[in-house]
């Protein structure tokens, strides 16, 4: 949505989007030169980015979540280092990208210097994390925070609560367990509006594109996760999913996520759309740049969120949430119970993959969507994400190649299947595409996290050692 009509229609947008950057320092703000250039430029990540950071800024952003806390509790770097590396970083993400809803980076910068003297009195770390910067999707509360979820209507008023009042005070509890372990929160980062959407698009700050390539989507619904984490502005980020909202970014920005089985992280006092909506849960889950570490109700949640301001559904959502009757009890019910059905159907059939070989199969590999990094507004098939969040599998996402124009060649012998498969083959264009992040989930069943994360560090090694060999024989050849 243009900027003009954003702040025609939503002043209190336009003003929540200027009170944010002005909580960036002054110092780190890019001159008008430098953001026109950031529109032009296709790849905003890697060299583009770090122009505008100390060549100590590059170094330290560059770490994996893993070293970082190890060269902290090495003595090597200081908490302080660390947050104020990743803040500069992300202030520039955002400043090219769109990507944060909420900068608290004096809070977090207040939060590496009591771990520093900590570190300094006691010769010890607070816990695994500690000095860790991590961002949040804005759906969890942090203590004198503002969340918004997207919504303008939430704007100053802190509705992601149940009690308003209280909103200064309430903190959710997996953000709690993540101070408990020494992690430095410094920003939350932008989601669509209703959550409910493959892309990162909402009233407040327009659209969040993709870092690698701006003419597609970032993905969503946790796409200011994605895009923050391909700029490198945090290495490791909270998020959510209910149908593949820390997946699909992944999968589009090139880096790695974990979807738990639903309740494996706690959702204690998270903001959600539809909250008491149960048959199809929404999980809490992780993205970072390593390895190492719905409409039951009618739209009326929806829609009693938009009122409190007037703000109108974006585009893209108008038909999705049309209001309408909400279902009925009874129907509800009886659309958990083919649910429940499905999911007890697909566990037999699973097992019945002993009778091939007497082993049950690990995992599955899969696409995370019919194609790379979407084009804005042409997302039209999701199921791949959305059948797991039925099943309530474990999946995580690992990133495996690029788009390449000189290789990815259109078929025009291909038969599409469906309407649905047409309209996605109709979209692909070789240019448009190139350099677009390729990535692809891996699934094993509930309960199963940690396998699934060590089924992807094996495939990860495994196309790793596939890329040297590769690297090697190409350079035999010249």
């Amino acid at each position: 949505m243009p900027d003009d009509l954003l702040t025609g229609c939503l002043p209190l947008a336009a003003t929540k989007r200027a009170n944010t950057l002005k909580k960036i320092p002054e110092a780190w703000r890019l001159t008008p030169v430098d953001l026109e250039k950031a529109k032009g430029q296709r790849d905003l990540t890697g060299p583009f980015i770090q122009q505008f950071l100390t060549a100590d800024e590059v170094s330290i952003t560059s770490k994996e979540s893993v070293d970082i806390v190890n060269d902290i509790k090495g003595g090597k770097l200081t908490a302080v280092q660390v947050t104020t590396a990743f803040c500069k970083r992300a202030a520039v993400a955002h400043q090219i990208n769109n990507c944060l809803h909420e900068i608290f980076f004096d809070k977090a910068l207040a939060r590496a210097r009591e771990l520093d003297a900590y570190y300094a009195d006691t010769g010890t770390t607070t816990g695994p994390l500690h000095g860790l910067p991590i961002s949040l999707k804005d759906q969890f509360h942090v203590k004198d925070v503002e969340t918004t979820m997207g919504y303008v209507g939430w704007i100053g008023e802190k509705l992601g609560v149940e009690e308003p009042s209280q909103a200064h005070l309430v903190e959710s509890q997996i953000t709690t367990e993540l101070l408990s372990l020494g992690a430095v929160l410094f920003c939350k980062t932008s989601l669509p509006q209703t959550l409910l959407f493959g892309e990162t698009k909402n009233n407040i700050i327009g659209q969040t594109l993709n870092p690698h390539n701006q003419n597609l989507s970032c993905g969503g619904s946790s796409g200011g996760e994605g895009a923050l984490q391909a700029l490198r502005g945090s290495t490791l980020g909270l998020g959510t999913d209910i149908g593949g909202s820390v997946r699909i970014p992944a999968a589009f920005n090139g880096i790695f996520s974990l979807k738990p089985k639903p309740e494996r992280l706690s959702y204690c006092d998270v903001a959600n759309t539809n909250p008491g909506q149960n048959t199809y849960r929404s999980t809490v889950g992780f993205l970072s740049t390593s390895l190492a570490f719905l409409l039951a109700d009618g739209a009326h949640d929806v829609h009693g969120h938009l009122d409190r301001s007037g703000e109108p559904l974006i585009p893209d959502l108008q038909k999705t949430f049309q209001l309408r009757p909400p279902i009925p009890l009874l129907e509800y019910q009886d659309l958990t119970l083919e649910g429940l059905e499905y999911e007890l159907a697909y566990s037999d059939y699973w097992n019945s993959t002993a009778a091939v070989d007497g082993q049950i199969v690990d995992a599955v590999i899969m696409p995370v969507a019919p194609h790379s990094a979407v084009i804005p507004g042409k997302y039209y098939h999701t199921a791949y994400t959305e059948v797991i969040n039925l099943m309530n599998y474990s999946a995580a996402v690992i990133p495996v190649t690029k788009a390449d124009k000189s290789v990815d060649l259109v078929d025009d012998s291909y038969q599409p299947l469906s309407e649905i498969d047409k309209l996605n083959w109709d979209a692909y264009d070789p240019e448009t595409y190139h350099g677009a992040p390729v990535g692809v989930q891996l699934v094993a069943r509930k309960f199963e996290e940690e396998k699934i994360l060590a089924i992807a560090d094996i495939v990860t090694s495994a196309l790793r050692t596939h890329r040297n060999k590769w690297a090697t024989s190409l350079l035999r050849i010249l």
